[in-house]
């Protein structure tokens, strides 16, 4: 079930003309990206609950491989950092509550009768989310995290792995540092 959810939770996060979803970052009080120059993807990111890669975690892990190489991070069988990642979704009931006006005739006592209430409006709607932490694997510590929420737009499922890809950049935008802990600045679009 979840492997059918996968591409659906990843569209949640922007297609072209959707809006951006929202991000939060955390980063160790402690974190010295000075010393951290490599990086490798964590066995379990990716992975379902049936141990599988699927789909659109390959195009993750490839979009998040441009980032860190776009940084001067080298991709390394004994990293620096090990890159886990996470899907997830949610469903949400959304209530708005706005005035009601009525009219009405009836028959019996003439005249008309005018009534005012509350209506409200309840909407049910899909969120999902794309969580990734940087780990440092000597102590056992996450460094960085980021996670972008988004609702899941239907006119997007058709294009999950490449929703998922901008979700990564969306993310990536708010990564400051290039290897070695310098300041990352991207390069200027033409």
């Amino acid at each position: 079930m979840r492997r059918l959810l996968l591409p659906i939770i990843a569209s949640v996060l922007i297609a072209g003309c959707a809006s951006s979803p929202r991000v939060h970052v955390t980063q160790h009080p402690d974190a010295d990206f000075s010393a951290y120059r490599t990086f490798n993807f964590h066995p379990d990111a990716g992975v379902d609950e049936d141990a599988y890669e699927t789909a659109v975690a390959a195009f993750i892990k490839r979009e998040i491989t441009e980032q860190m190489t776009a940084r001067g991070y080298q991709l390394d069988a004994n990293p620096d950092l090990l890159v886990y990642f996470e899907l997830g979704d949610r469903d949400l009931v959304e209530t708005r509550d706005g005035p009601s006006v009525g009219i009405a005739v009836g028959h019996g006592r003439p005249g008309w009768s005018v009534g005012y209430g509350v209506r409200s409006d309840v909407r049910s709607y899909a969120e999902g989310s794309l969580r990734i932490d940087l780990l440092d694997p000597t102590q056992g510590a996450q460094m960085w995290t980021a996670t972008a929420i988004d609702r899941i737009a239907n006119e997007d499922r058709d294009n999950a792995g490449q929703t998922a890809q901008q979700a990564v950049r969306e993310i990536f935008q708010n990564f400051p540092y290039a290897a070695g802990g310098a300041r990352y600045a991207p390069p200027e679009s033409n």
